[in-house]
């Protein structure tokens, strides 16, 4: 997934997640259902929908993109 953006979200909930770069958990607030707009590997343009728990990695991640660290 390269250059990801969230283009759309919903279904607010609080999070406890923990993080390899810091110890302990954490809340944060996430969001259940998220459209994320991406490149493939061969740079093409995608917008996937995802849900649960693959939703709350993908945003995770998008936060150490960010500079966020949880």
């Amino acid at each position: 997934m390269f250059n990801p953006e969230i283009l759309k979200k919903s279904g607010p909930y609080e999070a406890e997640e923990g993080c390899l770069s810091l110890g302990g958990t954490r809340k944060t607030k996430r969001w259940q259902s998220i459209k994320v707009q991406y490149q493939n590997r061969e740079f093409q343009t995608r917008i996937k929908t995802f849900t649960g728990f693959p939703a709350q990695i993908i945003q995770h991640e998008l936060n150490h993109c960010d500079g966020i660290l949880i």
